[in-house]
């Protein structure tokens, strides 16, 4: 039993079989999963995923089905899912209607990534997925905040950082420099869980998630996770 491209191997394996124990034996080939431009999917070739959370997190391994191409969703489907087929089929008949809503890739994702990484981790990588992409992080529990911080520049700070926004930005490689940060300050470039920062904003303990966790963004695409380290003595 193998993929579909050992098949060689696999007929020489019958082939001793019969030689060697003089009975029938038969292989069993399976599809493989290749990417849009043809390509198998494989440790062998560049953006290959891996059941290892090491290797690939849960959240990056959800965003990879998230983004596969409607030409191979369906495959992807019938071929990893464990639905019915008929379910499958309905599945694909509403994604078809409403295609920007990726129906199809987002229950490829999330029944792969449970499958594989269990309900939590599905459920965090869904939640920080929601929240890298414009959703509130206020409401996110503290397993999807520390999700969220293996998937973006993170790094721990005192509170006394809290004390300087400005300062605070330049850190979080949000801006480039005090002059940079106080311009997207006065632009609203930046915001703070969510919040929208102006030039005139203070940070403080009552703003930390959890009671440690401070997520900046400068539009929507790049974020920072900052965890406040608690007081020693």
């Amino acid at each position: 039993m193998g993929g579909s491209d050992q098949w060689g191997n696999i007929t020489a394996g019958i082939d001793l079989i019969r030689r060697t124990l003089g009975q029938p034996a038969h292989g069993l080939t399976w599809p493989l999963l290749t990417r849009a431009d043809g390509a198998k999917m494989g440790k062998s070739v560049g953006g290959a995923i891996w059941l290892d959370p090491d290797k690939t997190s849960p959240y990056q391994f959800r965003q990879f089905l998230i983004q596969t191409d409607d030409e191979l969703v369906g495959r992807y489907l019938e071929h990893l899912s464990l639905r019915p087929l008929p379910e499958i089929e309905a599945l694909l008949e509403a994604h078809a209607e409403t295609p920007e809503r990726r129906l199809a890739q987002r229950a490829l994702a999330d029944e792969l990534t449970e499958l594989v990484h269990g309900p939590q981790a599905a459920r965090a990588a869904a939640a920080a997925a929601d929240v890298l992409f414009g959703g509130s992080p206020t409401a996110a529990p503290e397993e999807v905040l520390a999700a969220v911080g293996r998937e973006v520049p993170s790094a721990t700070v005192p509170p006394a950082a809290l004390d300087d926004v400005v300062e605070l930005l330049v850190t979080a490689g949000l801006a480039s420099s005090k002059g940079d940060a106080r311009r997207g300050l006065a632009q609203s470039a930046f915001s703070a869980n969510g919040r929208k920062l102006s030039d005139s904003d203070r940070l403080g303990p009552e703003d930390l998630l959890h009671g440690r966790y401070l997520l900046l963004s400068k539009g929507r695409r790049n974020h920072h996770l900052l965890e406040i380290s608690t007081v020693v003595g």
